[in-house]
Order: structure tokens, then C-alpha cells, then sequence
């Protein structure tokens, strides 16, 4: 099981989220 994978997507999705509200 790749839990560094799981936060990293958690973090992406912040990053993202972000991004789109510019």
C-alpha cells in the first residue's frame, strides 16, 4: 500500500483547488 501516494494526491487536490480559485 503507497501511503505516501494517498497524501500526496490530498495535496494535490489543495494545490489544485488554489489554483482554481485565482
Amino acid at each position: 500500500i503507497n501511503e505516501n501516494l494517498l497524501k500526496n494526491q490530498e495535496i494535490w487536490s489543495k494545490k489544485l483547488m488554489e489554483i482554481e480559485e485565482r
